[in-house]
């Protein structure tokens, strides 16, 4: 394979930086404490880089695979005079997959001929013991020169210093500064990859990955450390967006089967009502809020996976590290038995939470904070006369929040709020408070709210915390993340699992038109678009449940004045609805979002609605977007006969659905009366 040495510019600033990281974590674990790698951060190596790069007198060098650099090289002037040399060769790192022989002789080599063409005339290149770079240097004719100890966390190594006291013995094979191509002779091919897709989780967020990509024609894997599915879970409300999302897979019906379609939501403060919010606002076919368990939720989607011919979930089998080459991924994996082996595949996702291990690998930061408040959760048995019936109740009380929602005909969900030791136990790092529930934790509290409830029995229950974090990466090179490995919140609204899920569809068809041909570049629109979407939702969630749990007076006559009257406007209760059903989540301002005009109130980036069609001879079903079913993309064609001049008529890849907007109906109002192309 063809690698290009060039010199790095301004924008390689990250590519480097990853570099630099993926090689110290795979290079030096449990020789450098885990403090110091599990700091490394390439975000903050970045910044370095950004620096480095505009020194004057720094050179620095990249090696790069097709569009990936995979190593770089740096040097300078030298920092601490050691006998003759002039030059020193501050940095060298190549991913572990480019290590096996060639690319970093020729990084050494581009670096000392423009060593020589600014007067120097020797180099001295330092490197731990333990560093596979001291023997690499010896390799190339240097001489050990050097030896000292340093500091690194809590330990001291051996590090050792070595030097080419005439930089023209590293140019014999040179071709000049700007080599554009070299093949290094001894380089081993690279292993291809045997899958497609490596998705490390299998919660609804990998699951959704899963079957996304497998409708789409590409192979995946999917692993999960667990070694069962959820068997409860604080993840309950489907949302309609995800509804409509399902009905592609044909497995709506079912879920609301299997559910409890909740339609309205009450909010009471002090036993007051203030907000009585039907979701009748919704827009679209599914006008509630449906509790499903994830239990079911997984089951739902794991079967659909099995009869669409997706590969099964191995369960008890775990990320341990990955590193990234020009072909694919390495990643190491522990099997169910505790043996290791490597796995090759084009691209690693990351749906495995909060404590997402590829995260973690990445270096990407998962910037935020804990919300200093306590939470219970249970699955109670209740009796007495504030039963919610058709809907959520929320209950205000001096700051704490008791949220009820029926389960099933015996079961509520039951969430309880409070600032009893929040700040004791506001650990960042800790997801659960180490406590014994019992049911007279939640008949307390029903008491303290003057709530007619007795809590009887229970299916489930437990402490947990709430962190509002999100990652400032969503994708490094080959690998992304997505659902709560890139986002978490409090469970205000019920929107957690949709997002993940949503992100999962996002990223999915983009990942698969890269894989067919698509520019790169249609990756990081999964990014800045999903990226808004989290950020709004930490936003509006955060501040949804600071305002509810506040303990000033002031701020809560103000709360309970303004939201009872805000919600009498039809405006804030479509926006509210829009809001917790997903439905009104928007990509207008994506870069591959393109507006030609028309007279539709239907934009690029919205969603669009699956509107009944009149049934006809030219339709095959009355649904707008059943063909959306087949896994192929839309092409909506409005009120003309022809195609656009640049669309096969036969692509395998591509529906077409033609309609025709008369009248005022839907259609008119989203589509326009004018020739159009969605």
């Amino acid at each position: 394979m063809a690698i290009v040495i060039r010199p790095a510019a301004m924008e390689d600033a990250t590519a480097i930086a990853y570099v630099q990281v993926a090689s110290w974590k795979s290079t030096y674990r449990n020789i450098v404490p885990d403090t110091v790698l599990d700091g490394l951060t390439v975000a903050e190596q970045t910044t370095k880089w950004n620096g480095w790069l505009n020194q004057p007198g720094h050179l620095v060098y990249v090696a790069e695979s097709g569009q990936h650099i995979v190593g770089f090289i740096g040097g300078g002037a030298i920092r601490q005079a050691l006998k003759r040399y002039d030059a020193e060769l501050y940095a060298i790192y190549l991913l572990r997959e480019s290590q096996r022989g060639g690319i970093g002789r020729s990084l050494v080599q581009t670096l000392a001929a423009g060593l020589l063409q600014q007067s120097f005339r020797s180099l001295l290149g330092w490197g731990l013991e333990a560093n596979p770079s001291s023997a690499f240097y010896q390799r190339l004719g240097a001489v050990e020169e050097h030896r000292q100890t340093i500091a690194i966390g809590d330990a001291h190594l051996p590090e050792l210093a070595f030097g080419w006291p005439n930089l023209t013995s590293l140019t014999h094979t040179y071709h000049g500064p700007r080599c554009t191509t070299t093949t290094p002779p001894e380089m081993e091919p690279m292993s291809q990859p045997t899958t497609d897709v490596l998705i490390v989780g299998a919660g609804p967020t990998g699951l959704t990955l899963a079957i996304e990509l497998r409708r789409l024609g590409l192979s995946a894997r999917l692993i999960d450390k667990n070694s069962h599915p959820a068997q409860y879970s604080q993840a309950l409300v489907v949302q309609a967006r995800t509804l409509e999302q399902w009905e592609r897979y044909g497995i709506a019906s079912a879920a609301v089967a299997a559910g409890r379609p909740l339609q309205r939501a009450r909010m009471f403060s002090d036993g007051e009502p203030i907000v009585d919010l039907a979701f009748d606002q919704i827009p679209g076919k599914y006008p509630f809020l449906l509790f499903l368990p994830q239990r079911d939720t997984e089951r739902l989607l794991s079967e659909h996976l099995a009869s669409i011919g997706g590969a099964p979930i191995e369960r008890q089998t775990e990320l341990l590290s990955f590193t990234e080459d020009a072909s694919g991924v390495s990643s190491q994996i522990r099997n169910p038995d505790g043996t290791t082996g490597q796995f090759r595949s084009s691209w690693i996702l990351g749906a495995d939470g909060a404590h997402s291990t590829l995260r973690d690998q990445l270096g990407i930061p998962f910037s935020g904070e804990s919300v200093h408040l306590s939470f219970i959760l249970g699955d109670l048995a209740l009796k007495g006369q504030d039963l919610p019936q058709d809907g959520i109740a929320v209950h205000l009380h001096n700051g704490e929040v008791v949220f009820l929602g029926r389960l099933t005909d015996r079961l509520f969900r039951v969430i309880h709020a409070n600032h009893n030791g929040s700040e004791a136990s506001a650990d960042p790092q800790q997801s659960e408070q180490k406590k014994d529930l019992t049911l007279d934790d939640f008949n307390h509290a029903f008491q303290a709210f003057h709530l007619d409830l007795r809590a009887t029995g229970s299916d489930w229950m437990t402490p947990f915390r709430v962190n509002d974090r999100q990652a400032s990466r969503y994708r490094i090179g080959r690998a992304l993340i997505a659902g709560d490995a890139s986002h978490i919140h409090s469970p205000v609204g019920g929107q957690g699992m949709n997002t993940g899920i949503q992100d999962a569809a996002n990223l999915a068809w983009k990942l698969a038109a890269v894989y067919r041909g698509a520019a790169m570049s249609l990756l990081d629109t999964y990014e800045s678009e999903r990226a808004e979407v989290g950020r709004e939702l930490l936003e509006r969630t955060g501040l949804a449940l600071k305002t509810a749990t506040s303990t000033s007076p002031v701020i809560r006559w103000l709360r309970d004045h303004l939201i009872h009257s805000a919600t009498q406007l039809e405006s804030v209760r479509r926006f509210a609805s829009g809001f917790v059903s997903e439905t009104a989540i928007s990509y207008r301002t994506s870069p591959i979002s393109e507006d030609h005009g028309g007279h539709g109130s239907l934009h690029p980036g919205d969603r669009v609605p699956n509107s009944d069609l009149p049934v006809s001879a030219s339709h095959a079903s009355g649904d707008l977007l059943a063909p959306l079913a087949s896994a192929r993309t839309l092409l909506l064609v409005v009120n003309t006969p022809s195609l656009p001049a640049d669309v096969p008529a036969d692509s395998p890849h591509l529906a077409v659905r033609s309609i025709t907007t008369t009248g005022d109906g839907e259609l008119a109002t989203l589509f326009g009366s004018d020739p159009a192309y969605f």
